[in-house]
């Protein structure tokens, strides 16, 4: 197998096992069903849209629910198959769920809803012609996504005093949403250490960029320092979907820094797949 397809089927397993989680969080979630973010006022956002009865339909609770489960079949049998009309029809399937669920939130789509539509919708082109060339360029979409993505993030934490002075962070985690009460009372009693991982974040994600033109020793820490930091959003704030979409771009920017470092060399082992870059 290439590394190029090695690396095809890492980013389809992770997008996979990530959509998976994704589905079941929303299955699983319990929340009013008349509250203002109901459908039936969301809907009012729509005033050209509701009038197409499917679309309307799909919206209300009990449609979204099947929206929500088609999804979570599109996300398992993209894993388990490997016949590209399937895999067409997934990744397709996948990407117009998603779209529903931008269109049923009241927030439209957080990140991890546009990295795994992103993902899924290059997955998608891949698959519907399924050459070198379409892989080079879908990798490299993701990728610029992934390095803009950071590097906008960063500098507007950067930009903003309460990020630069901590109490940002100290917020965040003092929220009833992705909030941890023990690492709130940890940062707000030590208001400097709030403060030297707020610059340790920004600082990461703003030059993240640079990643891609450095030393493969740097390139790899770099993949570490932002494997830890969503992996620790799981953890202490639950952001499971941020962890594994964001792990699944890091294989497209991997056959990214291969293009740029035609003489790079060295190997690792992920998930039983070993990945050279040569």
């Amino acid at each position: 197998m290439s590394i190029q397809l090695e690396i095809l089927s890492l980013t389809r397993l992770i997008c996979g096992v990530c959509s998976i989680v994704y589905a079941l969080e929303k299955l699983l979630y319990k929340k009013p069903t008349h509250d203002l973010l109901s459908w039936e006022v969301l809907q009012l956002r729509h005033p050209i849209f509701i009038k197409i009865p499917i679309f309307n339909q799909l919206c209300a609770e009990k449609g979204i629910k099947i929206v929500t489960i088609v999804f979570l079949i599109g996300s398992i049998i993209s894993i388990v198959t490997d016949i590209e009309l399937l895999l067409i029809l997934c990744y397709f399937m996948m990407s117009m769920c998603l779209l529903i669920f931008s269109a049923r939130s009241a927030y439209g789509m957080d990140g991890s809803d546009q990295v795994i539509f992103i993902i899924a919708t290059c997955l998608f082109f891949i698959y519907l012609h399924n050459t070198v060339i379409i892989r080079h360029i879908a990798f490299t979409f993701i990728t610029l996504q992934l390095l803009f993505s950071y590097f906008i993030s960063g500098y507007a934490k950067l930009t903003a005093k309460v990020w630069r002075n901590g109490e940002a962070l100290v917020g965040i985690m003092g929220n009833d949403i992705y909030g941890n009460e023990n690492v709130y009372t940890l940062l707000s009693q030590n208001i400097k250490i709030s403060q030297v991982l707020s610059w340790v974040v920004f600082g990461w994600e703003a030059l993240f960029f640079i990643c891609i033109f450095c030393n493969q020793h740097v390139f790899i820490c770099f993949i570490i320092v932002g494997f830890l930091f969503h992996l620790t959003n799981a953890i202490v704030m639950g952001l499971n979907t941020f962890f594994l979409a964001f792990v699944a771009c890091y294989f497209p920017l991997i056959h990214c820094y291969l293009l740029v470092h035609s003489d790079a060399v060295f190997s690792f082992q992920v998930l039983g797949y070993q990945v050279f870059i040569v």
